[in-house]
Parts: structure tokens; C-alpha cells; sequence
């Protein structure tokens, strides 16, 4: 199985540091540019399966790359959506650090309206023994466009299971591009966190 992660592109409230989550989010000017880069980047590659979180501004991420690849298996599912943390959505890093300044880890572990990190890496796993369970003794080619907090724990999963490494990745970069080769025998890093293609 060749295994694609994607971010999605660029939101206007990346560019000005402010927290999506589970919002949709808005594009920006790059954004669209970043969406046809990467079905740029796969038009010479047959796609047999592209899996999708449920939120806009992933979804018109994938668009174009769904559209080149209409015979592709798709789904569109809310496990891989961004971590909710409700109380958070909208604000900017700086305005959640002066106003939750003393409270911001028990917040982000214990409010009623924030997904613990540890639920969130069980729907992770949940997702991702789902599709190597169902592509790993293929050849097929798998699409998985998600968000930054959902594909850091992915990626750092990945590295665990399969690399026997303790990776903690950086930012994941809007619209980049990790490529694993994963069979019973053996896995494979292609590329992590590229935007080579942009």
C-alpha cells in the first residue's frame, strides 16, 4: 500500500493564527493554489481509495484531486477531523494564552466541550487499522486528507508502529504531503511533511 497523508490548504484563519478546529474555515488567497498543486502532484498517479474528513475546508482541499480521480474508492468520514476543543474555536493562539493563561492544560484535558488528546488518538488508531487493514496486502494507492493536530499524532503513530521510532513531528505544513510504502514485510518512508509540490 502506498499511503498519502495531506493537510488541508490553507485557511484565512491560519494566516492570522486563529484556531479553526471543527470549523470549516475559510479559504484563502493560497489556498485554492495549494488544492490544485496537489492534484497536480497526483496526475500521473492512479488513486484507488481517497478517505476525507467531513469539514469544508478539507473537502475543497480534496476537490480537484476527487474530481481527477473519480473512479476512486471515497469517503468522507468525521474520524479524521481536527481535535474539538469547542471553548477555543475562534480565538488566536495569543488571545488563548492571556485569557486561559493558568487554566489552558485542564482546559484542553477536562472541559466538557474539548476532545481529550487521548480520545482523539483512539479515533485516530480506530481509522488508520481500518484502512491498512483493508489496503495492506495491495498495491493500492491511499488518500487521506485530514488537519494538523489529527495528522501529528497519525504521523507520530506511524513512526511507532511501523518505523520503530519515537518521532514527535513539527508543524505539519498546510497542504503538505507524507508517502509511506506499507506491506506485511515492511514500511517505508517516501517523503513527511513535504511541500516540495507547491
Amino acid at each position: 500500500m502506498h499511503l498519502y497523508l495531506i493537510r488541508h490548504w490553507q485557511t484565512e484563519e491560519n494566516k492570522y493564527n486563529i484556531i479553526a478546529w471543527q470549523s470549516d474555515g475559510t479559504l484563502s488567497a493560497s489556498g485554492k493554489k495549494q488544492s490544485l498543486a496537489i492534484a497536480r502532484f497526483f496526475s500521473d498517479i492512479s488513486i484507488d481509495a481517497i478517505y476525507c474528513s467531513d469539514l469544508g475546508r478539507v473537502q475543497q482541499t480534496a476537490a480537484p484531486t476527487l474530481d481527477q480521480h473519480s473512479h476512486a474508492y471515497s469517503v468522507f468520514d468525521s474520524r479524521l477531523r481536527e481535535r474539538d476543543q469547542w471553548i477555543l474555536t475562534g480565538k488566536s493562539k495569543s488571545s488563548i494564552q492571556e485569557e486561559f493563561w493558568e487554566n489552558l492544560d485542564n482546559i484542553r484535558e477536562s472541559h466538557p466541550s474539548v476532545e481529550t488528546k487521548d480520545a482523539m488518538n483512539l479515533r485516530m488508531k480506530e481509522i488508520f487499522d481500518e484502512i491498512v487493514s483493508k489496503h495492506k496486502n495491495t498495491n493500492d494507492t491511499v488518500v487521506v486528507f485530514s488537519h494538523h493536530a489529527f495528522l501529528h499524532v497519525a504521523i507520530k503513530y506511524f513512526h511507532q508502529e511501523y518505523f520503530a521510532t519515537r518521532l514527535v513531528p513539527g508543524r505539519i505544513e498546510n497542504a503538505s504531503i507524507t508517502h509511506y510504502h506499507i506491506t506485511w514485510e515492511s514500511a517505508q518512508i517516501i517523503i513527511e511533511n513535504d511541500t516540495s509540490h507547491l
